[in-house]
């Protein structure tokens, strides 16, 4: 499972996060001396009797080398890295370490990457990869050999942290991403290895009581197993009271693709329970959200969160006369797989503007093969509003709705992309990189017209289609000969073989370029005219988040509180998309 931070994003909903690593068992614990003070509707809840620590995505770097860069790197290292990396390629048994740095093939970077909170070993997660010397042209094409990467920012003095992840593997360059440079060359000294990076340790969260006490400890632990019990692949249960003031957290196996919205409805349990307290509790926060709209993500987790004991009070919302509060309510609902949602948010897709239309997409993509949802989603793909239709596609991909035309593209480590063609009017190339890297052709296959004719990447990639005829595309790598390959005239043939590799069991020749190599051929074959079609790149905000943790105090992205201040719960800004 892919754990990326354009995926998951950073709005889970915390309280009282301190510090930017995970402690060690034995680490002295320190209790914050005051009671809860948010707002009185969130009292009761697990997050107004303990903070979450741990629960806020962790900054990793490190210092390595990238290689098979077309004589676009540099034979500059920093004099502070120069050493440590000799002396990594050393360890590694690689044979004149000094001759492969002063190779023009190779650059030195720096990568930054951030592990979500309640993530296993083994979960994978995007890095950035970023230039480090002043005379590297472009990072495109190139492979990031194995780097450890430790907790905290990156330490120019190279000083010992224990390593929590590693990351290798190609890079994605963004076609846009991109600075002339003397006329003709283009600078991309910035990259992303998508999905590159891979936890080494377990994070472990952790609840710290505000008051000390053991009946309370085993009262919230017990609440949460009993709302949110082990996965029977699981070893332990979801919470264990470790004292009087400590419990142990883990994220439920089926949440392991959703670990912020597992702790985000954690936090807002309510521990309280008995005859007719779900159904006063929904009633109640409709009518806060109807006077308070900034708290509708709370809200909605707090809804989800009580289970599906509410729906009877829930589905009393559906048709409520407060836009707000039905639209959250449906959501609310779609979460806990009330299949009557459906229908209320197919209609209310009619008439809708486009912020709407955003909402209702995120509540269908909830409902999984619900009918009646995949009929509204496919719908929507057609809307006029571009933003829409890939919300739209995003939601059906959520719901593995079969509509969606799926053809893997294989490398040598495994599944390289996706790509995805969807039914719609209006034709899209997408490229997106949540949990897999995948090109989205909507309308697709998009041809390519007879006639077409186009040069790319200084000559080394041609496509022609001459007539009715076949397309046939030229390719020349660095060092190797050209090849003409001939295929059927449309985007989908074009994508698949660029990117495919023959093997024994897949034998179709290809040219095997990287997922980045591939999505900047579709862009600049697009520039260049060869077919006509809206191009939409999902823009990794990894480079923004980052800057963030680097300019917090604590190393972490700036957070808002809610209403009410000190010792209550926060609710962090969602990443753009989600």
């Amino acid at each position: 499972m892919v754990v990326s931070v354009v995926v998951l994003g950073l709005g889970a909903v915390l309280s009282g996060c301190r510090g930017g690593e995970d402690p060690s068992f034995d680490e002295p614990l320190t209790f914050p001396v005051e009671a809860f003070r948010g707002p009185t509707w969130l009292r009761g809840t697990v997050g107004s009797m303990a903070s979450l620590r741990n629960g806020e995505p962790m900054l990793v770097s490190g210092y390595g080398l990238m290689v098979n860069l077309e004589g676009t790197g540099s034979s500059e290292v920093p004099s502070f890295i120069r050493t440590y990396l000799i002396n990594e390629m050393r360890k590694r048994g690689m044979p004149n370490p000094e001759q492969v740095l002063f190779d023009r093939d190779t650059a030195v970077v720096a990568l930054e990457g951030l592990i979500p909170a309640g993530v296993s070993r083994g979960e994978r997660f995007d890095v950035l990869v970023s230039a480090v010397d002043s005379q590297t042209i472009s990072l495109e094409g190139g492979d990031v050999w194995t780097v450890d990467l430790a907790p905290g920012p990156l330490d120019p003095n190279l000083r010992y942290v224990a390593p929590v992840a590693e990351a290798s593997g190609a890079v994605f360059v963004e076609p846009s991403d991109e600075v002339e440079l003397e006329g003709e060359v283009t600078a991309r000294r910035q990259a992303l290895l998508v999905a590159g990076g891979r936890v080494t340790a377990d994070r472990v969260l952790e609840l710290v009581l505000f008051q000390p006490s053991w009946q309370r400890s085993r009262l919230i632990a017990d609440r949460i197993n009993e709302r949110f019990p082990k996965a029977p692949s699981d070893r332990l249960d979801t919470a264990r009271p470790m004292s009087d003031s400590l419990i142990r957290v883990r994220v439920p196996g089926y949440w392991q693709n959703q670990p912020e919205r597992f702790l985000e409805q954690a936090l807002l349990l309510y521990t309280q329970r008995g005859s007719g307290f779900d159904e006063r509790t929904t009633l109640a926060l409709a009518e806060r959200l109807a006077g308070h709209p900034e708290d509708e993500r709370l809200i909605v987790a707090a809804w989800q969160a009580l289970g599906r004991g509410v729906l009877p009070a829930l589905r009393g919302l559906y048709d409520h006369e407060n836009e707000l509060v039905r639209l959250s309510a449906l959501e609310a609902g779609a979460g806990l797989d009330d299949g009557r949602a459906a229908r209320f948010l197919s209609e209310a897709i009619a008439g809708a503007d486009s912020s709407t239309k955003l909402s209702v997409a995120r509540s269908l993509s909830l409902l999984g093969e619900n009918l009646e949802a995949g009929r509204a989603l496919r719908r929507l793909l057609n809307d006029p509003d571009e933003l829409v239709r890939v919300a739209a596609y995003e939601a059906m991909t959520l719901a593995g709705d079969p509509v969606i035309d799926r053809i893997p593209v294989f490398g040598e480590r495994g599944l390289k992309m996706l790509i995805d063609q969807v039914p719609a009017e209006r034709p899209l190339v997408y490229v997106t990189f949540d949990q897999v890297p995948r090109v989205v052709y909507f309308g697709g296959p998009i041809p390519v017209p007879p006639g077409a004719l186009a040069r790319v990447w200084n000559g080394r990639l041609m496509v022609k289609v001459e007539g009715g005829g076949p397309m046939a595309v030229l390719y020349q790598g660095r060092g190797v000969r050209s090849r003409t390959l001939e295929m059927s005239p449309n985007l989908t043939e074009l994508t698949y073989v660029l990117a495919h590799q023959p093997t024994l069991d897949r034998p179709q020749e290809g040219f095997d370029l990287s997922y980045g190599q591939t999505v900047d051929a579709v862009y600049e074959l697009r520039a260049a005219g060869i077919f006509e079609s809206d191009f939409r790149l999902r823009r990794s905000p990894l480079s923004e988040l980052i800057e963030q943790m680097r300019g917090s105090a604590e190393g972490r992205p700036r957070t808002a509180s809610g209403d009410g201040g000190g010792g209550g719960i926060v609710d962090s800004s969602r990443v753009a998309g989600r």
